[in-house]
């Protein structure tokens, strides 16, 4: 019979030998944290996904299966964040289409929002090529829409929106052009009180 060692002590230990070693980085040891919490979260979400989608249960359950689900996604979120300050890396800028980026993220971002939130794109025709790092957008946008979600217990839209802008200051004509893309919400909330609406937007 093999005895397994408890996950804590393996940690200690872990830390302790790190620690032992001259010129270990004690983020490598948070990486190996990190990536075990990714492995063991991963089976479970799938298993809740599965629940979820044979309706295995009375309405009840099923909303807070639905409900730990998203609470999986935002701690696979904090996971990756991690995981970024652990192994950080230099920005890698390039060309990006954000038709086509929007576009390819939409399944992700409906995946992270309830029956009772829409999400819907409003996107200029024609935009530029915009210089960015496509990783930490699509990641930025993630977490504003879930932060969209979280706001709307009650259900509501998510508008997602990319428009040709200008820099301030100066004339119009002669200012340079930008993408503004922007991520806002509006939630019905009670019946009888006004739609509230919010809006975060980077310039690219």
């Amino acid at each position: 019979m093999i005895e397994q060692q408890p996950l804590t002590s393996r940690y200690r230990s872990a830390h302790e030998n790190s620690t032992a070693q001259s010129g270990t980085d004690p983020r490598v040891l948070l990486a190996s944290i990190v990536h075990d919490f990714n492995n063991f979260l991963t089976p479970i979400v799938t298993i809740m996904e599965e629940m979820q989608t044979q309706k295995m249960g009375s309405p009840g359950q099923l909303r807070r299966i639905e409900a730990a689900i998203f609470s999986a996604f935002r701690a696979k979120t904090l996971a990756r964040q991690l995981l970024d300050f652990a192994n950080p890396r230099k920005l890698q800028p390039a060309a990006v289409d954000i038709s086509q980026l929007l576009e390819s993220l939409e399944p992700v971002l409906a995946s992270v929002l309830p029956t009772g939130v829409v999400i819907r794109f409003d996107v200029a025709g024609n935009l530029p090529p915009a210089l960015i790092d496509r990783q930490l957008m699509e990641r930025a946008l993630l977490n504003l829409v879930i932060n969209a979600r979280d706001a709307m217990p009650d259900g509501g839209e998510v508008v997602v929106a990319a428009a040709i802008d200008r820099q301030p200051g100066g004339r119009a004509a002669t200012r340079d052009p930008m993408i503004r893309l922007s991520v806002r919400f509006e939630t019905w909330g009670c019946p009888t009180s006004r739609p509230k609406v919010a809006e975060q937007a980077s310039a690219l």
